[in-house]
């Protein structure tokens, strides 16, 4: 079974139309954009040879390293979300690069066809260093997003918190986190990932969990902790199984 699809967050663009936020580093920003054009550039026809750009070639990893650079980011506002939202859809560029690798198409849509979805799978495992990057990069901005909404959510007004608008991209973007967090746990179940790699991602996922507890609805909680704990019973390394289950008793505190 291929990992969920990570929701983007595009659906927060509709939260707020607000000048760029000054706590982003736009210039970063944009060199990230260029990198990921040149990298899907330099992956060529990868969806039919199946050879994505690896780690190990120089050319490859230093355009990595600018698409999935965090530090653009140091102390995100509410009004940073919607350029969260285009940032992650810049990265998502390179990991479906290694997702559709020999895949014969580039539409994740596809992935609905058990071959592809198969392949989507075994593609994750092989290049499991480069797509842990991109992983974790997501994780990243599900947390500076979170940030966002927890600063906003302690100063909003009763009248704000009840508007229908901010209800409405509030519930779309907290979905999209979700979906984020449920994407990776459900990577762990995925044949060829190691153990090592499983560990790496849990600590990025430990501490997205008090702020997942804290700011999103209970509903969304209780249904990411249930797939968190099924997850979980299916590893076999039990130090792992029960950092998993105490990751899904984290989420739904």
């Amino acid at each position: 079974m291929y990992p969920r699809l990570v929701a983007t967050l595009a659906a927060a663009l509709c939260l707020i139309a607000a000048p760029a936020g000054a706590e982003m580093d736009q210039k970063k920003l944009a060199a990230a954009q260029k990198a990921a054009a040149d990298f899907v550039k330099l992956a060529g026809n990868s969806t039919k040879t199946g050879k994505p750009p690896r780690e190990s070639d120089p050319a490859a990893k230093a355009l990595l390293d600018v698409v999935l650079d965090t530090s653009a980011m140091t102390s995100p506002e509410f009004s940073d979300i919607p350029r969260i939202t285009q940032w992650l859809a810049n990265a998502d560029k390179v990991g479906l690069v290694y997702m559709m690798a020999g895949t014969g198409t580039s539409n994740l849509a596809n992935a609905r066809n058990p071959k592809i979805g198969d392949r989507i799978g075994k593609n994750i495992a092989e290049f499991q260093n480069e797509y842990g990057r991109f992983v974790d990069f997501q994780l990243a901005l599900s947390g500076f997003t979170l940030d966002a909404i927890r600063a906003k959510m302690a100063s909003a007004s009763d009248k704000e918190r009840k508007d229908p608008k901010f209800q409405g991209g509030f519930m779309q973007v907290s979905s999209g986190i979700v979906q984020t967090v449920a994407g990776t746990i459900s990577t762990f179940t995925a044949e060829g990932i190691t153990d090592e790699w499983r560990r790496a991602r849990m600590a990025q996922l430990n501490a997205l969990a008090p702020k997942i507890a804290e700011s999103l609805p209970k509903p969304m909680r209780d249904k990411l902790g249930e797939m968190t704990r099924e997850i979980g019973g299916q590893l076999s390394d039990p130090q792992i199984r029960d950092s998993v289950a105490s990751l899904a008793d984290s989420i739904v505190k």
